[in-house]
């Protein structure tokens, strides 16, 4: 671990028993987190270089059933910090497969807050937007999935943007470009071992202006009144 720009390094720890898969810093540069895949994800004290709690997150009471891929830090508009995490199965069954969870953690008390399955495809990357609204996960078919992230709620998949697994994911920060000129959601760059860089965008979902609202409800006003009356005139 360095510090920057010197780059001077600061600890040499061995925090894991074989290849560490992710790490992120937390936006208040004093914590991070690793996950490896030996099963294990560890929050560590920056400063110290000093393991501080380790992560779990189990279905049905199975621990270690689900081991962390990739994990990232979010903040809200709040500036509420996030962590979340893809998580796949520990060990492929290709008899009886399990699905592969996306999990947002309490960065407070270090538990799962909120976790949705995200499906059958094991998960590869992930990545968190710069407002802190939009997660994108990809998979090891090529797919790309995007989810709200206070809800953990699905806006999108896209499928084949790669022809294998997704190794590097990003969302491109906002910029009247991306966002207002070419009315996109979100701008977010992909690649993959398929030798591709991709960029994948959402359009704006469609907004109504207050008078068609207000048109709208007159409408359904004037409506309701035909209906009404019609009615009246059967008794």
């Amino acid at each position: 671990m360095g510090v920057y720009p010197s780059l001077e390094c600061t600890h040499d720890i061995k925090a894991h028993a074989t290849d560490v898969d992710d790490l992120d810093v937390h936006p208040n540069s004093n914590q991070f987190v690793t996950c490896s895949r030996d099963t294990t994800a560890y929050v560590w004290k920056l400063q110290e270089g000093k393991k501080q709690f380790q992560l779990h997150f189990s279905v049905n009471d199975q621990d270690n059933f689900f081991r962390i891929r990739a994990c990232r830090f979010g903040c809200d508009e709040k500036k509420n910090v996030f962590l979340f995490t893809i998580n796949v199965p520990a060990k492929f069954n290709r008899k009886s497969p399990s699905p592969s969870y996306l999990v947002k953690w309490d960065c407070t008390k270090w538990l799962p807050q909120l976790s949705q399955v995200v499906g059958m495809e094991p998960l590869t990357q992930m990545a968190v937007s710069g407002n802190g609204v939009f997660l994108g996960v990809g998979t090891a078919e090529g797919d790309i999935s995007v989810f709200i992230a206070w809800n953990l709620a699905l806006l999108t998949t896209l499928k084949g943007v790669h022809n294998i697994f997704v190794t590097g994911l990003e969302f491109l920060p906002d910029s009247p470009l991306v966002n207002d000129q070419l009315q996109n959601e979100f701008a977010l760059l992909s690649i993959s071992a398929d030798n591709a860089c991709k960029v994948t965008t959402l359009k704006k979902r469609s907004e109504y202006s207050l008078w068609w609202i207000l048109l709208g409800f007159l409408a359904l006003l004037y409506l309701t009144f035909l209906v009404l009356a019609y009615a009246g005139l059967d008794f």
